[in-house]
């Protein structure tokens, strides 16, 4: 039986007794099994004394449940050093923690050089309750479908027993209907009576990849969000089989205030700034893709991939900073003007200068994963259960 490493991207520094990472760990200690082992990946930067004692002490109270460690800055430091040592060094730039991608990436070298033939990613605000999650998570991997064997796959997330998102504020209105495109993907995907299906996105907090997808595909550097759905458009293109389990579920627990984060009142207007520069992006991207049409990725997000995307993202940010000007909020206002320039020319800046180096990316990516995965002294380093 493959043994399954499960990695957990979380930021240490706001670990609290009571918070989401212990509820995950204590979640997986009452499934069933003990094919699997656990790496814990702290993305604080810069290094912090402190957070690393408290996390290496919570790693401890798991030890006698299941194999589990630690990785953090220092480890991506070793990883760098290795990089320049080998040739390897332009990808140093990109392995970092700024954003999702770019730790997921990390994580992924980390456990490829641990040789794990199935990774499943889970985010720290899950929580697992399928007692046989781990016979799930190998369910259909290697199997054929459509003529090619099944090599990744995601699955959804369900919160007070519903797996639909719930639209907030105006975020619903007609000119970006990202909620009821999702809802509309999500359901026939969730009740289809077929329990593997092709897919056009995915969920990162839930996503599974064998070796022989995540050595080939990395999740793409310079998209910094939606960096799961943007994922199975890469495996599309490369030719690789990604699908959704419908029988692959968590429950999703988001913490009710991030620390550091926006206000309630105009976090909308940076939220929808990450997706300005993420679906401009994604169809720039595309123009340097020659096995994915947009029409492949319909209705969720090959609605926001097309010519009037600009069209749509200003008639958001007019409506807004409209709102926002009656309701007197002078920083919503203000985020969301700012977002109507950088619509037309920051984020499409962005997409020209980045767009066309995903796939040079890839190919560095994939001469130094079947590289390191040799590596010995690597191994050594990271075999620390």
């Amino acid at each position: 039986m493959q043994l399954v490493t499960v990695v957990i991207p979380t930021y240490a520094k706001i670990l609290k007794e009571e918070g989401c990472l212990i509820r995950l760990l204590n979640s997986i200690k009452r499934v069933e099994g003990n094919s699997f082992r656990v790496i814990i990946l702290d993305t604080t930067d810069p290094i912090d004394t402190s957070v690393e004692e408290k996390i290496e002490s919570l790693v401890e109270r798991y030890k006698d449940s299941f194999p589990i460690m630690h990785s953090s800055v220092l480890d991506m430091w070793k990883l760098h050093e290795y990089m320049e040592e080998n040739g390897f060094g332009k990808l140093n730039i990109k392995l970092n923690f700024d954003h999702y991608s770019n730790f997921r990436n990390v994580g992924l070298i980390i456990a490829n050089i641990l040789r794990s033939r199935v990774v499943v990613m889970v985010d720290d605000d899950e929580i697992i309750t399928d007692k046989n999650f781990f016979k799930t998570i190998r369910d259909g991997l290697g199997e054929k479908f459509y003529g090619k064997k099944i090599l990744g796959k995601t699955g959804f997330y369900t919160h007070n027993g519903e797996y639909k998102i719930k639209p907030k504020g105006l975020e619903w209105k007609k000119h970006w209907p990202s909620v009821q495109l999702i809802n509309k993907t999500m359901q026939h995907l969730v009740e289809s009576p077929h329990r593997f299906n092709n897919t056009t996105i995915a969920l990162a907090g839930i996503i599974v990849l064998t070796d022989r997808l995540y050595i080939n595909v990395p999740f793409d550097p310079y998209c910094k969000r939606g960096e799961d759905s943007n994922y199975v458009i890469s495996c599309k293109q490369l030719g690789y089989k990604f699908v959704f389990d419908n029988k692959l579920s968590v429950e999703h627990h988001p913490p009710q205030v991030i620390v550091g984060g926006p206000s309630k009142k105009s976090n909308f207007y940076q939220r929808f700034r990450q997706d300005i520069y993420r679906f401009i992006y994604e169809r720039e991207r595309l123009e340097n893709f020659d096995n994915v049409d947009v029409e492949d990725l319909d209705p969720y997000p090959g609605f926001f991939l097309r010519d009037d995307l600009e069209y749509r993202a200003a008639s958001v940010c007019i409506n807004y900073a409209t709102r926002a000007l009656k309701n007197k909020d002078r920083e919503a206002y203000l985020g969301q003007m700012r977002n109507l320039k950088i619509i037309f020319k920051n984020a499409e800046n962005y997409a020209d200068k980045n767009a066309g180096r995903f796939l040079r990316f890839q190919k560095r990516w994939s001469k130094m994963m079947k590289e390191i995965r040799k590596d010995k002294k690597l191994f050594n380093h990271f075999n620390r259960f």
